[in-house]
């Protein structure tokens, strides 16, 4: 009776392994799929703050944010074995409105960046059309794509408290 029971523990261990395995996003493939089909502005330097208004205008008046198609959905990914937190289209704008917001974001140095949490945003038809990795502190934000109101993924402390009121950790 125990052997059996083991058996389908076993099985069942093995069919979650593999649907996780068969599921979780090639996220490095995905950043690259995004950077050829949406633009993306991480190149280039903002070395002071008048070159950052200038840029930060052009993307206003141009409409770029994150994502640049039509928001459905969004899904938090942890590390392989952790589970997702799926996020409503409610809770995808709110997370949108904090990373397209200048303003949570602060400037200076990041810092070292140990990927955490991955935030992918999905159109209605459950293509990925943005993703923004977080860092272990939730402070350091990295998206693609990239736009320069996101200065370098510095996340202030009005930002960081904002996006913690929407990421369970």
């Amino acid at each position: 009776m125990k052997i059996r029971n083991l058996k389908y523990l076993l099985v069942g261990i093995l069919f979650l392994l593999g649907y996780r395995f068969f599921t979780y996003p090639n996220f490095e493939k995905v950043k690259t799929e995004l950077r050829e089909k949406y633009s993306d502005f991480s190149n280039g330097t903002d070395e002071d703050k008048l070159t950052y208004n200038a840029n930060v205008l052009k993307e206003k008046t141009n409409g770029i944010e994150l994502p640049q198609a039509e928001l459905n959905s969004a899904k938090i990914y942890g590390k392989f074995f952790s589970a997702d937190q799926k996020l409503n289209l409610s809770q995808a704008k709110q997370l949108t409105v904090i990373l397209n917001d200048s303003s949570s974001y602060r400037w200076g140095e990041i810092g070292t960046f140990i990927n955490y949490k991955t935030i992918v945003f999905y159109d209605s038809e459950k293509n990925i059309i943005g993703i923004t990795k977080l860092d272990s502190d939730l402070r350091q934000t990295y998206s693609t794509p990239f736009t320069k109101k996101m200065k370098w993924g510095n996340l202030s402390d009005n930002g960081l408290r904002k996006l913690k009121e929407i990421i369970t950790e």
